[in-house]
């Protein structure tokens, strides 16, 4: 598993564990998405490109630090 498979697991995880405190449309506001990508990941298991993994991942550090 190389790095961006395991950032992409850690990511999907915790989007799976918060899922029903994540209001889909301001999280993808945040990040800068034109599309539902997070609401099809979680609903239907759609995957979202590489690229999104990096500014999932610094909202959801910066949520953490809340």
């Amino acid at each position: 598993m190389n790095d961006l498979e395991k950032r992409r697991k850690k990511v999907e995880d915790w989007l799976i564990k918060n899922q029903n405190f994540i209001k889909y449309a301001s999280f993808e506001k945040e990040i800068n998405s034109k599309g539902d990508i997070i609401q099809k990941w979680i609903k239907y298991r759609k995957p979202f490109a590489d690229k999104w993994i990096q500014p999932i991942e610094l909202l959801i550090i910066k949520i953490k630090e809340l």
